[in-house]
Protein backbone atom coordinates (compact mmCIF):
# COMPACT_ATOMS: atom_id res chain seq x y z
CA UNK A 1 0.00 0.00 0.00
CA UNK A 2 1.51 3.56 -0.73
CA UNK A 3 1.09 6.33 1.73
CA UNK A 4 0.46 9.99 0.52
CA UNK A 5 2.04 12.99 1.89
CA UNK A 6 1.73 16.64 1.75
CA UNK A 7 5.32 17.03 2.60
CA UNK A 8 8.46 15.76 3.53
CA UNK A 9 8.64 16.52 7.08
CA UNK A 10 4.99 14.86 7.43
CA UNK A 11 6.68 11.85 5.76
CA UNK A 12 10.31 11.95 7.70
CA UNK A 13 8.31 11.92 10.85
CA UNK A 14 6.75 8.23 9.73
CA UNK A 15 8.57 5.05 9.93
CA UNK A 16 7.79 2.09 7.56
CA UNK A 17 7.23 -1.43 8.72
CA UNK A 18 8.82 -3.54 5.36
CA UNK A 19 11.33 -2.87 3.05
CA UNK A 20 10.67 -0.87 -0.12
CA UNK A 21 7.13 -0.06 1.32
CA UNK A 22 6.31 2.98 -0.77
CA UNK A 23 5.27 6.74 -0.21
CA UNK A 24 4.38 9.56 -2.25
CA UNK A 25 5.23 13.66 -1.09
CA UNK A 26 2.81 15.33 -3.40
CA UNK A 27 3.32 18.68 -2.47
CA UNK A 28 2.78 21.61 -2.54
CA UNK A 29 6.60 21.58 -0.95
CA UNK A 30 9.12 22.67 -3.10
CA UNK A 31 12.16 22.62 -1.01
CA UNK A 32 14.80 19.83 -0.86
CA UNK A 33 16.04 17.54 1.82
CA UNK A 34 19.25 15.66 2.64
CA UNK A 35 18.32 11.83 1.18
CA UNK A 36 18.81 10.14 4.86
CA UNK A 37 19.52 6.86 2.87
CA UNK A 38 21.67 8.09 -0.37
CA UNK A 39 23.20 11.58 1.45
CA UNK A 40 22.83 13.21 -1.73
CA UNK A 41 20.14 16.42 -1.96
CA UNK A 42 17.22 15.76 -2.88
CA UNK A 43 13.91 17.40 -4.07
CA UNK A 44 10.77 17.16 -1.17
CA UNK A 45 7.74 15.76 -3.70
CA UNK A 46 9.12 12.89 -5.46
CA UNK A 47 8.51 8.88 -4.74
CA UNK A 48 9.96 7.43 -2.15
CA UNK A 49 10.87 3.99 -0.51
CA UNK A 50 11.47 2.80 2.77
CA UNK A 51 15.39 1.13 3.24
CA UNK A 52 15.61 -0.98 6.79
CA UNK A 53 19.32 -0.62 6.99
CA UNK A 54 20.22 2.34 6.83
CA UNK A 55 16.75 3.13 8.10
CA UNK A 56 15.08 6.01 6.53
CA UNK A 57 12.43 6.76 3.53
CA UNK A 58 14.91 7.11 -0.14
CA UNK A 59 13.52 9.02 -2.98
CA UNK A 60 13.50 6.81 -5.77
CA UNK A 61 12.19 8.88 -8.50
CA UNK A 62 10.03 12.16 -9.45
CA UNK A 63 6.63 12.06 -8.64
CA UNK A 64 4.79 13.29 -12.34
CA UNK A 65 3.31 16.33 -12.55
CA UNK A 66 0.19 15.59 -13.50
CA UNK A 67 -0.32 12.98 -10.96
CA UNK A 68 -0.49 15.91 -8.47
CA UNK A 69 -4.01 16.32 -10.24
CA UNK A 70 -4.98 12.87 -8.73
CA UNK A 71 -4.93 14.30 -5.53
CA UNK A 72 -6.28 18.01 -5.09
CA UNK A 73 -6.95 20.19 -1.71
CA UNK A 74 -10.50 21.88 -2.52
CA UNK A 75 -10.64 25.22 -2.83
CA UNK A 76 -13.61 25.81 -0.21
CA UNK A 77 -16.21 28.32 -1.61
CA UNK A 78 -15.87 31.72 0.49
CA UNK A 79 -19.35 30.95 2.22
CA UNK A 80 -21.62 27.40 2.22
CA UNK A 81 -24.26 30.02 0.40
CA UNK A 82 -21.96 30.62 -2.91
CA UNK A 83 -22.10 28.27 -5.90
CA UNK A 84 -19.09 27.01 -7.15
CA UNK A 85 -18.05 23.81 -8.78
CA UNK A 86 -13.70 23.05 -9.14
CA UNK A 87 -12.17 20.54 -11.19
CA UNK A 88 -10.47 18.35 -9.34
CA UNK A 89 -9.37 15.86 -11.84
CA UNK A 90 -9.05 16.95 -15.75
CA UNK A 91 -7.51 14.11 -18.17
CA UNK A 92 -7.37 15.72 -21.78
CA UNK A 93 -7.65 12.83 -24.39
CA UNK A 94 -7.65 13.19 -28.40
CA UNK A 95 -10.19 12.50 -30.60
CA UNK A 96 -9.99 12.09 -34.45
CA UNK A 97 -11.78 14.68 -35.87
CA UNK A 98 -13.97 12.14 -38.78
CA UNK A 99 -12.51 12.89 -42.32
CA UNK A 100 -9.62 15.41 -41.95
CA UNK A 101 -7.22 13.39 -39.55
CA UNK A 102 -7.13 16.29 -37.24
CA UNK A 103 -7.94 16.31 -33.67
CA UNK A 104 -9.92 17.92 -31.03
CA UNK A 105 -9.47 17.44 -27.20
CA UNK A 106 -11.94 15.45 -25.12
CA UNK A 107 -12.19 16.20 -21.34
CA UNK A 108 -12.46 13.16 -18.82
CA UNK A 109 -13.47 15.40 -15.33
CA UNK A 110 -13.98 14.48 -11.50
CA UNK A 111 -15.75 17.78 -10.70
CA UNK A 112 -17.16 18.82 -6.91
CA UNK A 113 -19.38 21.30 -6.91
CA UNK A 114 -22.12 23.72 -4.22
CA UNK A 115 -25.97 24.32 -5.30
CA UNK A 116 -27.19 26.88 -2.61
CA UNK A 117 -30.91 26.94 -2.14
CA UNK A 118 -32.20 29.79 0.08
CA UNK A 119 -34.84 29.61 2.40
CA UNK A 120 -38.02 29.37 1.23
CA UNK A 121 -36.75 28.33 -2.32
CA UNK A 122 -38.07 24.99 -2.49
CA UNK A 123 -41.45 25.46 -1.29
CA UNK A 124 -42.99 27.84 1.69
CA UNK A 125 -41.49 27.15 5.31
CA UNK A 126 -38.20 25.19 3.77
CA UNK A 127 -34.66 25.30 5.27
CA UNK A 128 -31.92 27.06 3.31
CA UNK A 129 -29.66 24.44 1.74
CA UNK A 130 -26.53 23.70 0.10
CA UNK A 131 -25.88 20.48 -2.21
CA UNK A 132 -23.00 19.02 -2.64
CA UNK A 133 -22.29 17.02 -6.08
CA UNK A 134 -19.69 14.83 -6.80
CA UNK A 135 -19.83 14.22 -10.54
CA UNK A 136 -17.59 11.59 -12.69
CA UNK A 137 -18.16 13.07 -16.57
CA UNK A 138 -16.81 13.16 -20.57
CA UNK A 139 -16.98 16.18 -22.45
CA UNK A 140 -19.11 17.95 -19.43
CA UNK A 141 -18.83 21.49 -18.21
CA UNK A 142 -19.52 22.14 -14.08
CA UNK A 143 -23.46 22.42 -15.76
CA UNK A 144 -22.79 19.20 -17.15
CA UNK A 145 -23.83 20.28 -20.48
CA UNK A 146 -21.39 19.48 -23.49
CA UNK A 147 -18.07 21.02 -23.92
CA UNK A 148 -18.01 20.53 -27.20
CA UNK A 149 -21.48 20.44 -28.06
CA UNK A 150 -20.72 18.89 -31.57
CA UNK A 151 -20.55 15.92 -29.15
CA UNK A 152 -22.58 14.12 -26.50
CA UNK A 153 -21.63 14.42 -22.39
CA UNK A 154 -21.92 11.55 -19.66
CA UNK A 155 -22.09 12.40 -16.46
CA UNK A 156 -22.58 10.07 -13.36
CA UNK A 157 -23.49 12.47 -10.23
CA UNK A 158 -23.73 12.03 -6.48
CA UNK A 159 -25.77 14.58 -5.46
CA UNK A 160 -25.50 14.62 -1.95
CA UNK A 161 -28.18 17.20 0.15
CA UNK A 162 -31.95 17.77 -1.03
CA UNK A 163 -35.24 18.96 0.90
CA UNK A 164 -39.26 18.88 0.05
CA UNK A 165 -42.41 17.63 1.51
CA UNK A 166 -42.66 13.88 1.80
CA UNK A 167 -45.60 11.45 0.52
CA UNK A 168 -46.56 10.54 3.96
CA UNK A 169 -49.87 11.48 6.32
CA UNK A 170 -49.01 15.15 6.81
CA UNK A 171 -46.23 16.01 4.14
CA UNK A 172 -43.29 16.57 6.92
CA UNK A 173 -40.15 17.88 5.03
CA UNK A 174 -37.65 15.48 4.64
CA UNK A 175 -34.28 15.64 3.30
CA UNK A 176 -32.74 12.91 0.48
CA UNK A 177 -29.54 12.55 -1.68
CA UNK A 178 -30.06 11.85 -5.71
CA UNK A 179 -28.07 9.64 -8.14
CA UNK A 180 -28.47 10.32 -11.21
CA UNK A 181 -26.94 8.83 -14.60
CA UNK A 182 -27.21 11.16 -17.39
CA UNK A 183 -26.37 11.77 -21.04
CA UNK A 184 -26.91 15.06 -22.48
CA UNK A 185 -27.42 14.25 -26.27
CA UNK A 186 -25.25 16.66 -29.31
CA UNK A 187 -28.85 17.02 -31.35
CA UNK A 188 -32.36 17.02 -31.32
CA UNK A 189 -34.07 15.46 -33.79
CA UNK A 190 -31.17 16.26 -36.33
CA UNK A 191 -30.19 19.94 -35.39
CA UNK A 192 -26.71 20.10 -34.57
CA UNK A 193 -26.26 21.50 -31.15
CA UNK A 194 -29.70 21.36 -29.50
CA UNK A 195 -29.61 18.61 -27.76
CA UNK A 196 -30.81 17.80 -23.82
CA UNK A 197 -29.95 15.97 -20.80
CA UNK A 198 -31.53 11.78 -20.91
CA UNK A 199 -31.44 10.73 -17.61
CA UNK A 200 -30.96 7.13 -17.99
CA UNK A 201 -30.95 6.01 -14.09
CA UNK A 202 -32.51 8.16 -11.23
CA UNK A 203 -32.11 7.01 -7.21
CA UNK A 204 -33.80 9.16 -4.72
CA UNK A 205 -32.34 8.24 -1.64
CA UNK A 206 -33.91 9.64 1.84
CA UNK A 207 -31.90 9.74 4.87
CA UNK A 208 -33.96 8.63 7.17
CA UNK A 209 -34.92 5.15 7.25
CA UNK A 210 -37.88 5.30 7.76
CA UNK A 211 -38.79 7.74 4.86
CA UNK A 212 -38.11 4.44 2.39
CA UNK A 213 -41.07 3.57 3.06
CA UNK A 214 -42.38 6.59 0.85
CA UNK A 215 -40.40 8.47 -0.49
CA UNK A 216 -37.71 6.42 -2.16
CA UNK A 217 -37.63 6.11 -5.80
CA UNK A 218 -35.78 4.70 -9.16
CA UNK A 219 -36.63 5.58 -12.36
CA UNK A 220 -35.39 4.55 -15.66
CA UNK A 221 -35.54 6.10 -19.50
CA UNK A 222 -35.19 3.60 -22.26
CA UNK A 223 -37.65 3.16 -25.21
CA UNK A 224 -37.38 -0.53 -24.36
CA UNK A 225 -36.32 -1.98 -21.45
CA UNK A 226 -35.04 -5.63 -21.33
CA UNK A 227 -33.67 -8.11 -18.39
CA UNK A 228 -31.44 -11.11 -19.46
CA UNK A 229 -30.78 -14.05 -17.37
CA UNK A 230 -27.14 -14.89 -15.46
CA UNK A 231 -25.94 -16.38 -18.81
CA UNK A 232 -26.24 -13.00 -20.69
CA UNK A 233 -28.21 -14.76 -23.66
CA UNK A 234 -31.80 -15.77 -22.27
CA UNK A 235 -34.07 -12.99 -21.77
CA UNK A 236 -36.59 -12.49 -18.62
CA UNK A 237 -39.03 -9.72 -19.48
CA UNK A 238 -38.83 -7.10 -22.27
CA UNK A 239 -41.23 -3.58 -22.10
CA UNK A 240 -41.13 -1.93 -25.01
CA UNK A 241 -42.88 1.87 -24.88
CA UNK A 242 -41.75 3.37 -28.16
CA UNK A 243 -42.70 6.58 -30.29
CA UNK A 244 -44.56 9.70 -29.27
CA UNK A 245 -46.97 9.96 -26.53
CA UNK A 246 -49.17 8.40 -25.50
CA UNK A 247 -47.59 5.00 -25.65
CA UNK A 248 -48.80 1.85 -25.21
CA UNK A 249 -46.18 -0.10 -22.82
CA UNK A 250 -45.95 -3.78 -24.45
CA UNK A 251 -44.59 -6.23 -21.43
CA UNK A 252 -43.50 -9.53 -23.17
CA UNK A 253 -42.35 -12.24 -20.71
CA UNK A 254 -39.54 -15.18 -21.18
CA UNK A 255 -41.47 -18.55 -21.94
CA UNK A 256 -39.93 -20.37 -18.89
CA UNK A 257 -40.52 -17.19 -16.62
CA UNK A 258 -41.55 -17.86 -13.54
CA UNK A 259 -42.97 -15.35 -10.36
CA UNK A 260 -40.75 -16.44 -6.99
CA UNK A 261 -43.09 -15.58 -4.50
CA UNK A 262 -41.43 -16.77 -0.86
CA UNK A 263 -44.80 -18.14 1.50
CA UNK A 264 -48.26 -19.08 0.65
CA UNK A 265 -51.83 -18.55 1.71
CA UNK A 266 -50.99 -15.26 0.43
CA UNK A 267 -52.31 -12.92 -2.05
CA UNK A 268 -49.75 -11.10 -3.80
CA UNK A 269 -51.32 -9.90 -6.72
CA UNK A 270 -54.33 -7.64 -6.20
CA UNK A 271 -56.90 -6.08 -8.21
CA UNK A 272 -59.47 -3.30 -7.90
CA UNK A 273 -63.07 -4.13 -7.70
CA UNK A 274 -66.15 -3.44 -10.05
CA UNK A 275 -66.85 -0.16 -8.23
CA UNK A 276 -63.58 0.45 -7.70
CA UNK A 277 -63.32 1.17 -3.85
CA UNK A 278 -61.43 -2.14 -3.02
CA UNK A 279 -58.79 -4.34 -3.68
CA UNK A 280 -59.46 -7.82 -4.21
CA UNK A 281 -57.03 -10.72 -4.69
CA UNK A 282 -56.32 -12.81 -7.42
CA UNK A 283 -55.51 -16.13 -7.44
CA UNK A 284 -52.53 -17.67 -5.51
CA UNK A 285 -50.71 -21.00 -4.28
CA UNK A 286 -51.90 -22.07 -1.08
CA UNK A 287 -49.97 -24.29 1.53
CA UNK A 288 -51.40 -27.32 -0.50
CA UNK A 289 -49.45 -26.64 -3.42
CA UNK A 290 -53.53 -25.59 -4.75
CA UNK A 291 -54.52 -22.46 -6.68
CA UNK A 292 -56.88 -20.76 -4.14
CA UNK A 293 -59.49 -18.66 -6.21
CA UNK A 294 -61.64 -16.49 -3.67
CA UNK A 295 -63.83 -14.59 -5.69
CA UNK A 296 -66.62 -16.75 -7.70
CA UNK A 297 -65.64 -17.92 -11.57
CA UNK A 298 -67.50 -16.83 -14.21
CA UNK A 299 -67.36 -18.22 -17.61
CA UNK A 300 -69.07 -15.84 -20.69
CA UNK A 301 -69.52 -18.33 -23.43
CA UNK A 302 -70.03 -15.53 -26.52
CA UNK A 303 -69.74 -18.07 -30.06
CA UNK A 304 -69.74 -21.46 -29.10
CA UNK A 305 -67.47 -23.50 -30.90
CA UNK A 306 -67.48 -27.85 -31.50
CA UNK A 307 -69.13 -28.00 -28.32
CA UNK A 308 -73.18 -27.66 -28.67
CA UNK A 309 -73.44 -26.43 -25.23
CA UNK A 310 -71.03 -23.90 -25.90
CA UNK A 311 -69.27 -25.09 -22.59
CA UNK A 312 -65.57 -24.89 -22.63
CA UNK A 313 -64.43 -26.70 -18.54
CA UNK A 314 -65.15 -25.82 -15.66
CA UNK A 315 -62.70 -27.21 -12.61
CA UNK A 316 -62.69 -26.55 -8.62
CA UNK A 317 -60.09 -28.64 -6.54
CA UNK A 318 -60.66 -27.21 -3.27
CA UNK A 319 -63.30 -24.33 -1.61
CA UNK A 320 -62.46 -22.68 1.65
CA UNK A 321 -64.17 -21.43 4.39
CA UNK A 322 -67.69 -23.45 4.17
CA UNK A 323 -69.91 -22.84 6.67
CA UNK A 324 -70.23 -26.92 8.38
CA UNK A 325 -73.39 -28.13 6.63
CA UNK A 326 -73.40 -26.07 3.64
CA UNK A 327 -74.28 -26.80 0.13
CA UNK A 328 -72.55 -26.22 -2.82
CA UNK A 329 -73.30 -26.27 -6.55
CA UNK A 330 -69.88 -26.33 -8.25
CA UNK A 331 -71.56 -25.12 -11.73
CA UNK A 332 -74.98 -23.25 -11.56
CA UNK A 333 -75.91 -22.41 -15.79
CA UNK A 334 -77.72 -19.39 -16.65
CA UNK A 335 -79.94 -18.37 -19.80
CA UNK A 336 -79.41 -15.09 -21.88
CA UNK A 337 -78.17 -12.34 -19.78
CA UNK A 338 -77.93 -14.32 -16.42
CA UNK A 339 -81.06 -14.38 -15.07
CA UNK A 340 -83.32 -17.32 -16.27
CA UNK A 341 -81.82 -21.09 -15.67
CA UNK A 342 -80.80 -22.51 -19.13
CA UNK A 343 -81.55 -26.01 -20.30
CA UNK A 344 -79.55 -28.05 -20.32
CA UNK A 345 -79.40 -31.73 -21.49
CA UNK A 346 -76.01 -32.89 -21.08
CA UNK A 347 -73.04 -32.38 -19.10
CA UNK A 348 -69.76 -33.89 -20.90
CA UNK A 349 -66.32 -34.70 -19.62
CA UNK A 350 -64.12 -35.86 -22.60
CA UNK A 351 -60.15 -37.29 -22.05
CA UNK A 352 -57.91 -38.66 -25.38
CA UNK A 353 -54.37 -37.79 -23.66
CA UNK A 354 -54.82 -40.88 -21.38
CA UNK A 355 -55.67 -44.12 -20.84
CA UNK A 356 -57.88 -42.72 -17.85
CA UNK A 357 -60.35 -40.60 -17.64
CA UNK A 358 -61.62 -40.31 -13.95
CA UNK A 359 -63.89 -38.64 -11.61
CA UNK A 360 -62.82 -38.83 -7.98
CA UNK A 361 -64.79 -38.27 -4.28
CA UNK A 362 -62.84 -37.88 -1.41
CA UNK A 363 -64.03 -37.42 2.25
CA UNK A 364 -61.36 -36.76 4.36
CA UNK A 365 -63.01 -36.63 7.36
CA UNK A 366 -62.20 -39.29 10.03
CA UNK A 367 -65.34 -40.95 10.01
CA UNK A 368 -66.55 -39.20 6.80
CA UNK A 369 -68.73 -40.80 4.08
CA UNK A 370 -68.05 -40.05 0.38
CA UNK A 371 -71.36 -40.58 -1.67
CA UNK A 372 -72.43 -39.59 -5.37
CA UNK A 373 -75.83 -38.71 -5.45
CA UNK A 374 -78.29 -39.20 -8.70
CA UNK A 375 -81.62 -37.65 -8.03
CA UNK A 376 -84.44 -36.90 -9.94
CA UNK A 377 -88.43 -38.02 -11.05
CA UNK A 378 -88.10 -41.11 -13.19
CA UNK A 379 -85.86 -44.07 -13.02
CA UNK A 380 -82.27 -43.21 -12.19
CA UNK A 381 -79.53 -44.71 -14.52
CA UNK A 382 -76.02 -45.41 -14.81
CA UNK A 383 -75.34 -46.02 -18.31
CA UNK A 384 -71.92 -47.85 -19.67
CA UNK A 385 -70.83 -47.59 -23.41
CA UNK A 386 -68.07 -49.65 -25.11
CA UNK A 387 -66.50 -47.11 -27.98
CA UNK A 388 -65.05 -50.26 -30.06
CA UNK A 389 -67.74 -52.12 -30.20
CA UNK A 390 -70.94 -49.81 -28.96
CA UNK A 391 -72.42 -52.45 -26.50
CA UNK A 392 -74.02 -50.62 -23.55
CA UNK A 393 -74.42 -51.44 -20.16
CA UNK A 394 -76.71 -50.13 -17.39
CA UNK A 395 -77.04 -49.94 -13.94
CA UNK A 396 -80.55 -48.53 -13.00
CA UNK A 397 -83.16 -47.64 -9.94
CA UNK A 398 -86.53 -48.15 -11.47
CA UNK A 399 -90.04 -49.19 -9.96
CA UNK A 400 -90.33 -46.00 -7.64
CA UNK A 401 -86.97 -46.69 -6.11
CA UNK A 402 -88.04 -50.70 -5.29
CA UNK A 403 -85.15 -52.50 -6.81
CA UNK A 404 -82.08 -52.07 -8.88
CA UNK A 405 -81.94 -53.47 -12.46
CA UNK A 406 -79.14 -54.15 -14.79
CA UNK A 407 -79.49 -55.24 -18.55
CA UNK A 408 -76.16 -57.65 -18.52
CA UNK A 409 -74.82 -60.39 -16.53
CA UNK A 410 -73.26 -59.47 -13.64
CA UNK A 411 -69.97 -61.40 -12.93
CA UNK A 412 -68.84 -61.59 -9.00
CA UNK A 413 -65.50 -62.46 -7.70
CA UNK A 414 -64.24 -65.71 -7.28
CA UNK A 415 -61.91 -67.37 -4.86
CA UNK A 416 -60.48 -70.21 -3.16
CA UNK A 417 -61.87 -70.92 0.14
CA UNK A 418 -59.22 -70.35 2.29
CA UNK A 419 -58.71 -66.56 -0.10
CA UNK A 420 -62.27 -65.52 1.12
CA UNK A 421 -62.31 -62.38 2.84
CA UNK A 422 -63.20 -62.69 6.51
CA UNK A 423 -67.30 -63.17 6.64
CA UNK A 424 -67.22 -60.46 9.88
CA UNK A 425 -65.94 -58.34 7.06
CA UNK A 426 -67.67 -58.88 4.23
CA UNK A 427 -70.74 -58.68 6.40
CA UNK A 428 -74.03 -59.89 5.65
CA UNK A 429 -75.37 -60.45 2.08
CA UNK A 430 -72.17 -60.81 0.53
CA UNK A 431 -71.98 -62.80 -2.77
CA UNK A 432 -69.21 -64.63 -4.59
CA UNK A 433 -67.72 -67.72 -5.73
CA UNK A 434 -65.19 -70.28 -4.94
CA UNK A 435 -63.56 -73.10 -6.88
CA UNK A 436 -62.13 -75.66 -4.58
CA UNK A 437 -65.31 -76.52 -2.79
CA UNK A 438 -65.21 -80.32 -0.99
CA UNK A 439 -69.49 -80.42 -1.70
CA UNK A 440 -72.28 -78.69 -3.26
CA UNK A 441 -74.91 -78.64 -0.66
CA UNK A 442 -76.60 -75.75 -0.44
CA UNK A 443 -76.73 -73.71 2.55
CA UNK A 444 -73.72 -75.55 4.58
CA UNK A 445 -70.69 -74.01 5.62
CA UNK A 446 -67.84 -73.99 2.83
CA UNK A 447 -64.91 -75.77 2.84
CA UNK A 448 -62.09 -75.98 0.31
CA UNK A 449 -59.74 -79.03 -0.80
CA UNK A 450 -62.03 -79.86 -3.21
CA UNK A 451 -62.38 -79.30 -7.20
CA UNK A 452 -66.00 -78.02 -7.09
CA UNK A 453 -67.24 -74.23 -8.12
CA UNK A 454 -70.06 -73.37 -6.40
CA UNK A 455 -71.67 -69.45 -5.72
CA UNK A 456 -71.31 -68.98 -1.71
CA UNK A 457 -72.72 -66.10 0.24
CA UNK A 458 -71.97 -64.45 3.80
CA UNK A 459 -74.84 -64.70 6.35
CA UNK A 460 -71.96 -62.56 9.00
CA UNK A 461 -70.46 -65.30 10.32
CA UNK A 462 -69.88 -67.90 7.79
CA UNK A 463 -69.65 -68.27 4.03
CA UNK A 464 -72.28 -70.80 2.84
CA UNK A 465 -73.06 -72.84 -0.21
CA UNK A 466 -75.95 -71.51 -2.44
Amino acid sequence: MTEIFTTWDDLSATSGTTANEGAWVYGPDSGTHTDPVSGGTADNIGVYAWSVSPAGWERVADLLANAQTFIADTLQPPTIDDGTSQVLFDFVCPDRTDGDGTHSDTHIRLQYAYSPFPADSILPGSPSLTDRVLAIGQNATGSFTPLDTSQPAFTDRWEMKFGGRSRQTGNPFVYWSERHMAFWTASNNGVAGTGEEVRLFTATLPWDTNDWKYDSGISMRAAQHTIYAGNGVDIIKVLDAQGDSPCTPVETLHARFSFAHLGNNTPWLTQHNAAGNAMLPLPFIDDHNELYVQQNIYHLITSPALNPLGIYSAHATAIGNVPSGARLRYLAFAGAGGVAPATITDLETQGAASTVVRWSIENQHATGEARLDIIGYGNQTLLFKHTASGRTGTLKLTNSGQRFEVDKPVKFPTYAVAALPAAATAGAGARAFVNDADATTFNSVVAGGGANFVPVFCDGTDWKIG
